[in-house]
């Protein structure tokens, strides 16, 4: 049971309109509902595969067939239909057929909205099944994301506060971090237990974002929240090295599941 209250957080959260207050509200509602956790989870991957839906043009005489099937004027040679049909304009629009244009051009672009809509899904089948996390990828199990570590940064030039949870199939990362000036994050895994999934943040500045083998990094400046998603290869829950740098110099050091459970 997931609160009417979070659903909208939790939508907003993807979508990347929310504040930093009710962010960190509900990262805490997460940690203690795994239903919560699940739906996140979820939202997460259709947001990821819709934002790689490929936009496609529609076929060049799509409005035209559309339109020519339309039953326009086809019983005409009926006086009854005449007369269904000046009374339905009539009900509707009284003496004002300008709304009855409108109306029909609201039907026609619904219709080719619809028709786009199918296009899509026919062509875009480049979706994956078994790559995806969360419990649209499983439908055996549900995919229960555990707590496993919490930090809190706060440090001179960077504060922040990072929480890890895992499923079976899945260690996310949910990091908020605050700066006024430039610091590079990095997150070393170990490889053979982990590999990297995806990562995505609350803006679209530039971050210098890259992954390199086992290591992850990115820049910082403002504030901003991260989500990091590793797919888990083992069963391991191995550390998770997190380094944040200023000027050259480490700032801040802490290794994730250090003790996990």
């Amino acid at each position: 049971m997931i609160e009417e209250k979070y659903l909208e957080l939790i939508n907003r959260e993807v979508d990347h309109m929310i504040s930093p207050r009710q962010s960190k509200k509900l990262r805490k509602y997460l940690k203690h509902n795994p239903d919560a956790q699940r739906y996140y989870a979820d939202l997460l991957v259709i947001s990821k595969e819709f934002s790689q839906v490929k936009i496609v043009e529609p076929p060049q005489n799509l409005k035209k067939n559309i339109v020519n099937a339309l039953p326009v004027g086809k019983y005409k040679k009926y006086e009854r239909q005449n007369v269904f049909q000046r009374y339905f304009e009539t009900f509707l629009f009284g003496n004002k057929p300008r709304y009855a244009y409108v109306f029909s051009a609201g039907l026609i672009t619904g219709i080719i909205v619809i028709s786009l809509l199918f296009i899509i899904l026919y062509k875009n089948n480049s979706v994956n099944i078994p790559d995806l996390y969360g419990t649209i990828g499983t439908n055996s199990t549900a995919n229960v994301f555990h707590t496993a570590d919490e930090l809190t940064i706060d440090e001179e030039s960077v504060k922040g506060d990072v929480l890890l949870s895992y499923s079976d199939e899945i260690i996310f990362i949910d990091a908020t971090i605050r700066t006024n000036q430039n610091v590079n994050v990095t997150l070393k895994f170990n490889e053979n237990d982990v590999n990297f999934n995806e990562f995505k943040k609350s803006n679209n500045l530039s971050n210098d974002f890259t992954v390199k083998g086992n290591l992850l990094q990115f820049t910082c400046n403002g504030t901003d929240h991260y989500h990091i998603a590793l797919g888990r290869i083992t069963s391991n829950l191995s550390p998770v090295y997190l380094n944040i740098y200023s000027s050259g110099s480490i700032v801040h050091a802490y290794t994730l599941l250090s003790n996990p459970e």
